[in-house]
């Protein structure tokens, strides 16, 4: 008779933790903003109270992302699949919302975005870096990101003034006055 290999509880949370570690590889982490109340915002993205209205809303930005339903949402609809999934969904209507964009506008399936898309999903990662929303550096007045704040206009020309003291690359670093303030 063999013996069945015994598996520590270690074990068990170790390889639950990697396969939660690969599931996950990949997928955009929301902004961690203190006080951000993202319900409230995400609200704001849906054309109508109706039911009915706001699924086909849905189904649209589902169209555009190339994923289904429950990508984002539980079996019975009833809420999200996790609270990452959760809250970063809340963001992306929110900044859908503020700057005047479709789902369509950035994503253009699940793993390709658009040349728009490609720009603000590295503004995303600086503003999760830096813990602030999108309204820190651009105004929230549908303008498709193409205004910036004040805050914004001068973190740009930092960033230029930079490049080009590094011969026309990329600075590594962000400057140090970079936005830090919560929505």
């Amino acid at each position: 008779m063999k013996s069945i290999p015994s598996i520590s509880l270690y074990g068990i949370i170790g390889a639950t933790l990697v396969y939660a570690a690969v599931a996950l590889a990949g997928e955009p982490k929301p902004l961690n903003v203190p006080g951000a109340d993202w319900h409230a915002k995400a609200e704001r993205w849906f054309t109508s109270k109706d039911e009915k209205e706001r699924k086909a809303q849905m189904k649209e930005a589902s169209r555009a992302l190339k994923r289904p339903c429950k990508n984002c949402h539980t079996e019975d609809f009833e809420g999200f699949i996790d609270e990452d999934r959760k809250v970063l969904t809340q963001q992306m209507m929110s900044i859908s919302f503020d700057s005047g964009l479709q789902c369509k506008d950035c994503h253009d399936g699940k793993e390709k975005m658009t040349e728009l898309g490609e720009t603000a999903e590295k503004m995303y990662d600086l503003s999760r870096e830096k813990g602030v929303y999108c309204d820190e550096c651009h105004q929230t007045n549908q303008s498709k990101f193409k205004d910036l704040s004040e805050k914004g206009k001068k973190f740009k020309d930092e960033m230029e003034a930079k490049k080009k003291a590094a011969g026309g690359a990329a600075p590594a670093t962000t400057p140090a006055s970079a936005p830090a303030s919560t929505p």
